[in-house]
């Protein structure tokens, strides 16, 4: 058998940010957590992977480059970024009649609404408190004119309903209109991605991308849009700060984040691997000898063939 006839085991693990790596939304990180997310990329050899609702920003790119981070999924999946090349490797979009329907709703409400996309963010809002908040949340103002409405190459849709009540009606409206997204309710807003397209398939083409066995990878999150790569990914924690659905599909638990509970995880998983790594370094060392063997064999007979 070939080495690389399967995919391997190696340690991978893809974290949220807001409310796991830092705080939300003060964006705060424990030095605790920082060290643990160190070690695990310079001692321990793992791939540690953003994986984020917010698009591709500067603040993200900020970060990325503090703690070594190459890959960074962007928009719930719909968007994979590499730091180190400065390049987009997967993108994928909405139809230009999605979105447009979106937008009608959303203006319909006369709710708060942000669409993120390859040519550039839009955000629809007449309330400069909310205006303000996501710029700041978002660390981020070059915001579209509001004469140019989005409509080709949007990643990712938010919407931000006023109340529990209005929130509801917006997710009821949405499944009626049977657009071609995904659409994850999380506490206090709705976000839309391209069907079929979350934070765990993203995960998992960056598995198949890096030829990593994903039940062997880590997922690592506290909120609804967690939910698909929780699901997806072998070993899943869910953090204390999380809502109890978050928890329920999680296999693992970890402290709030503001108890480092990140780095506990991190630290936990790495425990839970360390066999499964031990094994399989054995079985390629026994494929090895077996590799050589026949090649020994093979060129012992082609010398009595002289």
């Amino acid at each position: 058998m070939n080495l690389t006839e399967k995919k391997l085991i190696k340690r991978i693990i893809f974290s949220d940010v807001d409310g796991t790596i830092y705080t939300y939304p003060d964006k705060q990180i424990s030095k605790f957590t920082k060290q643990d997310i160190l070690n695990a990329i310079n001692n321990e050899d793992i791939e540690f992977v953003l994986n984020t609702g917010n698009p591709l920003l500067p603040k993200l790119n900020k970060l990325a480059d503090e703690i070594g981070v190459r890959y960074i999924i962007c928009a719930n999946g719909a968007s994979i970024y590499d730091n180190f090349n400065h390049e987009v490797i997967y993108e994928a979009s909405f139809n230009s009649l999605d979105v447009k329907k979106t937008y009608d709703l959303i203006a319909e409400f006369n709710e708060n609404g942000c669409f993120f996309g390859k040519n550039g963010y839009h955000l629809l809002s007449d309330n400069q408190q909310t205006i303000n908040f996501l710029s700041d949340f978002f660390e981020f103002s070059n915001w579209e004119d509001k004469s140019n409405k989005p409509h080709e190459e949007i990643h990712k849709i938010e919407i931000y309903p006023k109340n529990s009540e209005t929130k509801n009606l917006i997710v009821h409206r949405l499944n009626d209109m049977e657009i071609e997204a995904d659409i994850a309710v999380m506490t206090h807003h709705i976000e839309l991605t391209p069907r079929n397209i979350n934070k765990g398939t993203a995960a998992l083409w960056l598995c198949n991308k890096l030829n990593i066995d994903s039940n062997y990878a880590m997922s690592i999150g506290d909120s609804g849009n967690d939910i698909p790569m929780l699901e997806l990914i072998g070993y899943s924690y869910a953090m204390d700060n999380a809502p109890q659905y978050v928890k329920n599909v999680a296999k693992f638990y970890t402290s709030d984040v503001l108890q480092n509970g990140l780095g506990e995880a991190i630290r936990d998983y790495i425990h839970r691997t360390r066999l499964p790594l031990l094994q399989q370094e054995k079985q390629f060392e026994v494929i090895k000898k077996q590799q050589k063997a026949k090649r020994d064999a093979y060129y012992r007979e082609k010398a009595k063939q002289k």
